[in-house]
């Protein structure tokens, strides 16, 4: 049996908005920080990040990917905008 307490612990999708705002703070990136990335389900069922432009004032580093990709692993999924 599910109590009340349980239901509102369960950790909810991730937004984009919140993926990339956490990702500011741990990195202490300036605002604001809104990169051209694609984010989806790749061919082996894993999460995937790719940025969509070479300029590097819209991209994010592969330690960033993997700071973001972690995030989306503990929330489970993405909301707004995943593919």
């Amino acid at each position: 049996m599910t109590t009340p307490t349980q239901v509102a612990e369960k950790i909810r999708p991730i937004s984009k908005t919140q993926l990339f705002s956490a990702t500011r703070k741990h990195f202490d990136l300036k605002k604001p920080f809104e990169p051209l990335i694609l984010v989806r389900i790749g061919y082996t069922g894993q999460w995937e990040i790719h940025n969509k432009t070479d300029l590097p004032e819209y991209c994010v580093t592969d330690e960033q990917k993997a700071f973001m990709l972690d995030l989306i692993e503990q929330h489970g999924s993405v909301v707004g905008g995943a593919q």
